[in-house]
């Protein structure tokens, strides 16, 4: 069960929430590891406790290629939509007016090439997802037991990306389904060095 005060966990995730914008980003690996730890600690197996001995520093490895990837996947995108639709964008902005890009040619390839970024930037994201989600379960300790996740990443990433896929052609209703799929990857996917002891009233409930 998870025990702990919830207005703590909501505080600290809203005051958190502004240092993410005033480091252009780079608090975000920092952030994700402070609220994992209060959920962890505050996890309980009958009375023991969870511990997380995440470490922040090998965190910013994956956060910096999602940065980096990002910057220049934008840049991509942007220099691909001045080349193909370019004059179209800057009779737009002189108008103030979306009709010269709503015509049916421009929306298209204007589309396609957002499209087009929108699929690596999307693996880069799942990608660093995974490296998140490994680090986060294989810092969790449950008495003398440690869990241990060992996700593929790029496996993972293209699942993810195929789930975001399927959501937005379904229109949201297959979203469960995609989210299953997700949920049991990656639970099947974790185990633990030995099985957590517990007291022997608790381990006969069990």
């Amino acid at each position: 069960h998870l025990a702990g005060n919830p207005w703590r966990y909501a505080w600290t995730n809203f005051w958190t929430a502004f240092t993410v914008p005033l480091t252009f980003g780079w608090a975000t690996p920092w952030r994700a590891m402070v609220l994992q730890r209060l959920k962890t600690e505050n996890t309980r197996l009958g009375t023991q406790s969870f511990r997380y001995n995440g470490e922040l520093r090998p965190r910013y490895k994956a956060f910096a290629y999602l940065w980096l990837g990002g910057i220049a996947i934008y840049v991509a995108t942007n220099v691909a939509l001045g080349i193909i639709i370019g004059d179209e964008i800057i009779i737009a902005i002189e108008r103030l007016s979306l009709s010269p890009l709503a015509q049916p040619g421009v929306a298209q390839k204007g589309g396609l090439i957002v499209a087009m970024g929108l699929i690596p930037l999307s693996l880069l994201t799942a990608a660093y997802r995974a490296d998140t989600l490994s680090r986060d379960v294989s810092a969790i300790r449950i008495g003398a037991t440690a869990l241990a996740l060992d996700l593929p990443r790029w496996q993972f990433a293209r699942l993810v990306t195929g789930a975001r896929l399927i959501k937005v052609a379904s229109l949201g209703t297959l979203a469960p389904v995609a989210d299953a799929r997700i949920a049991r990857f990656v639970m099947t996917r974790v185990t633990m060095d030995a099985p957590p002891s517990l007291p022997p009233d608790e381990a006969a409930i069990m």
